[in-house]
């Protein structure tokens, strides 16, 4: 749990105030972007290894491929997309994967992509912003919102795996349900 709380208390490298250097018209967009990935952080906290890979159900994905899937999904919509970097993504193999990566480096994984994140956004300006349009012909602050939505969709899916294997776990610790009579 150790290794979870430093990651997700750091204010170098996972650290949730929006860099000075992120143009105003994307702050509000960005500070959602990097609570969400907090979220993400926090859902994932304390999460038996057993239960990394673990399938409620065979159309269901497994925690491991949501964290490798949002880690994908960022990489191409923001690192590619807006940073040019060399895409490097199998979407299939992200929800294809049975196991053999530790939460440890799927978290690590995430922190890298978030570097990158960081590291792009913080280089744009103002005037990059309103003429941007990546090659697929989609804006900045589209993909930065879409970037968002979908990392709060699974979240969402996160949360609701974490629920199934342990009932009773809420995100924020809020106090388990009573036991029914």
């Amino acid at each position: 749990m150790a290794f979870y709380e430093t990651v997700i208390s750091q204010e170098s490298g996972w650290g949730w105030e929006v860099p000075v250097n992120v143009p105003e018209s994307i702050r509000e967009v960005v500070a959602s972007l990097y609570q969400m990935k907090r979220n993400i952080l926090h859902s994932v906290a304390g999460l038996p290894e057993d239960q990394v890979w673990s399938r409620i159900g065979p159309d269901v994905s497994a925690i491991g491929n949501l964290l490798m899937h949002v880690r994908g999904s960022e990489h191409q919509w923001i690192g590619h997309k807006i940073g040019h970097r060399p895409l490097k993504r199998d979407r299939n193999q992200e929800f294809a994967q049975r196991g053999g990566i530790s939460l440890k480096t799927l978290i690590e994984d995430l922190g890298r992509v978030d570097r990158d994140t960081r590291e792009i956004l913080g280089e744009l300006s103002e005037e990059t912003i309103k003429g941007f349009r990546s090659a697929d012909g989609c804006s900045i602050p589209f993909i930065l919102h879409y970037t968002n939505h979908h990392l709060a969709v699974h979240l969402g899916q996160i949360i609701a795996v974490r629920e199934f294997l342990r009932p009773g776990y809420r995100l924020y610790g809020s106090p388990e349900p009573a036991a029914q009579p």
